[in-house]
């Protein structure tokens, strides 16, 4: 989906306005309709997809369904039965004439201090993101060979396949099961040196990797040293986790992925990528 740049705009869109449509009585009902329909979508993407936040989506989705309780009646006769419907009461607890205007100053407060202290930081993340220093070995690396004390290791799953590069001082390593382990990786560029340490599998949330790093602080640093054949190629030589080893590694052209390189289509009625 991250992919997609407009389509993280185009949803992310609909959880703003349908939120900030929420605020206000009068769009109370148009906000939570909308809220609905977005937020099962993203209910049916983590269920279907595995991903993590299922209780959390699907809190959201049944609070906007409550939102929509007092007006299924309405809704109903509109959408369904096509019979005449009337407005709704929009009428709150505070109906006396005389406290509208203080109403309204002490719900725009309201209002701005939503919008400021959780769109803030939700807007901030990725430009922080955006700046925060990148590895120098920034990028994605297939393992073409894996040397363990002078030799070959064998095609198992907890062997690496791929890795990745990212934060400054961050590896991912993809083994040959797909498991995902994560390390520190802080490079010397003055030495050719990079110092690997506190490895953890499959963070599903903060307290889980919180856990693990507990459990991985106690593993031993390893320094191994790089160097590049060629601008394609990395290697590692050194010892990691009390073995000899020798990682060759080549890293791997974004642009040539296929999402990437086809880019967007008007029209795809064959070919290989049509279904």
């Amino acid at each position: 989906m991250g992919y997609s740049k407009p389509y993280t705009i185009f949803a992310g869109a609909g959880e703003v306005i349908g939120g900030v449509l929420l605020l206000f009585r009068r769009t109370t009902t148009l906000g939570a309709i909308i809220i609905c329909g977005v937020m099962a979508n993203v209910v049916a993407l983590d269920f279907s997809y595995g991903v993590g936040l299922k209780v959390l989506v699907s809190l959201y989705l049944l609070l906007a369904i409550f939102l929509l309780v007092p007006d299924l009646t309405r809704l109903m006769n509109f959408f369904v039965l096509n019979r005449p419907t009337p407005a709704a009461n929009l009428e709150g607890p505070i109906r006396k004439d005389w406290m509208k205007t203080q109403r309204l100053i002490l719900h725009l407060p309201v209002v701005f201090f939503a919008l400021y202290f959780f769109a803030g930081p939700g807007l901030n993340g990725p430009r922080e993101r955006g700046k925060s220093p990148k590895s120098p070995f920034y990028g994605l690396y297939q393992v073409e060979a894996f040397t363990q004390n002078g030799t070959p290791a064998t095609q198992n799953d907890a062997n690496w396949r791929r890795v990745i590069f990212e934060g400054k001082s961050d590896m991912t390593v993809l083994s040959m099961d797909d498991s995902m382990y994560y390390y520190g990786a802080d490079v010397d560029t003055a030495k050719n040196t990079v110092t690997i340490s506190g490895e953890y599998a499959d963070p599903d949330s903060r307290s889980q990797r919180s856990a693990d790093s507990d459990r991985s602080s106690r593993l031993p640093k390893s320094i191994l040293t790089y160097s590049w054949p060629d601008p394609d190629h990395l290697e590692f030589r050194g010892n990691l986790g009390g073995q000899s080893v020798a990682i060759d590694m080549r890293k791997i052209d974004f642009s040539k992925f296929t999402l990437v390189s086809r880019r967007f289509q008007w029209i795809q009625n064959n070919g290989p990528f049509y279904r």
